[in-house]
């Protein structure tokens, strides 16, 4: 990770998770997760956040999208009880940049307890991160995620 920015952020952030890679040389694309959900692609320039013009098509290059599924509603899960999920949510998604549709998806979820979303690379980058925050999977047998999720 070359960027002065990339690795400022990692000074402020932690170290980022490797998401995915393509190409070769200088025309190499890698996608970073950094734990708190913020994503960057390092090109052989500036990097490019997950708020800016081009970043959903360059995730396609690198990862590529989901097939067969229009949408997908994530809804909170009351019989959960997911305290803990809840306020690791809270707590990580203020730091993704305001105008992101990833930062507008879980600002929808807070809100409403619900949220539809309809492209699939957010839906991709979305279920990544409520995934993997802690208490996720800390539930009841009955309800063992903090979100029930619908596909169609």
């Amino acid at each position: 990770m070359s960027s002065i920015q990339i690795q400022a952020k990692i000074a402020e952030w932690g170290t980022p998770e490797q998401i995915g890679t393509t190409g070769s040389g200088e025309n190499t694309l890698v996608l970073w997760r950094f734990p708190n959900g913020v994503e960057v692609i390092e090109t052989n320039g500036d990097p490019v956040w997950e708020s800016e013009d081009g970043f959903d098509s360059l995730c396609d290059a690198i990862i590529g999208r989901p097939t067969g599924v229009s949408q997908v509603t994530y809804a909170a899960d009351d019989e959960n009880n997911a305290d803990v999920w809840w306020t690791e949510f809270r707590t990580r998604y203020v730091y993704f940049p305001r105008d992101s549709e990833l930062s507008k998806a879980c600002q929808e979820l807070d809100k409403n307890g619900s949220v539809t979303l309809h492209d699939p690379q957010l839906i991709e980058r979305f279920d990544a991160f409520v995934t993997g925050l802690p208490g996720w999977e800390d539930g009841p047998t009955y309800a063992p995620t903090a979100l029930i999720s619908t596909a169609e």
